[in-house]
């Protein structure tokens, strides 16, 4: 059975995908926190920094994947 985060339609190296969910969960359980705050530690924020600065993360990219998701709700959903 796939899990979330074993494979990924957006990067093409895995680890990127699951450091993706692992910076969505963290600073989505502290939405209001600044990220040193909410990921509790600084290997953690390092982490996130470094990761939003890889040239291979483009916002571009992670936004196209929410937009097709988005679609493919709305068209199950026509009546």
């Amino acid at each position: 059975m796939d899990h979330p985060g074993d494979k990924s339609e957006i990067f093409q190296d895995i680890r990127h995908a699951k450091r993706l969910r692992k910076t969505l969960l963290v600073l989505s359980e502290h939405p209001a926190e600044t990220v040193p705050k909410a990921s509790g530690n600084a290997s953690e924020s390092q982490s996130i920094y470094r990761f939003w600065s890889n040239k291979k993360v483009k916002q571009t990219d992670l936004l196209a994947s929410h937009r097709e998701a988005v679609v493919k709700r709305c068209v199950g959903r026509r009546e």
